[in-house]
């Protein structure tokens, strides 16, 4: 075995990783944003809303799920992700929707009893799928301007 054949050996191994890292990322940020959404929305987790101090724990969450949602956006644009080339458009747009309801409804989601839920899931949602928007627009963005 020559080095080319080496290297093409391990580049299929980390792609193969890569596979497989997309879809547990996006389905873990998925996961805790709605986790932590209902949470908000319990008044169980403060997020210093207002002139109200945010609790430290608000802090890390919302640093994982930025984080999460980047590491989504990375994994995607290399093409191996859970969104492919054919739905980018599709999540864009969808994340576009997400949060034009997200901050919308962050003041008018006064609906008796799940209005707070509601509310807390689309601001965890916001803060997962922003990154990942972004990232893939800009690399959407590259693409075109390179053509």
């Amino acid at each position: 075995m020559d080095a080319k054949e080496g290297v093409g050996k391990v580049h299929k191994k980390s792609k193969g990783f890569l596979a497989k890292l997309g879809p547990i990322l996006f389905l873990l940020g998925v996961i805790i944003a709605v986790l932590v959404g209902l949470l908000i929305g319990a008044d169980m987790i403060e997020t210093g809303e207002g002139n109200l101090p945010a609790d430290d724990v608000w802090g890390y969450i919302a640093a994982a799920l930025t984080g999460l949602g980047f590491l989504v956006g990375l994994v995607t644009i290399m093409g191996t992700g859970t969104i492919t080339q054919e739905e980018i458009t599709q999540f864009l747009i969808g994340s576009i929707a997400l949060v034009v309801v997200g901050i919308a409804g962050q003041n008018t989601l006064d609906i008796p009893f799940i209005g707070n839920y509601v509310s807390g899931v689309t601001l965890c949602m916001i803060l997962f799928f922003g990154p990942a928007a972004v990232i893939i627009a800009l690399k959407t963005l590259w693409d075109l301007g390179k053509n």
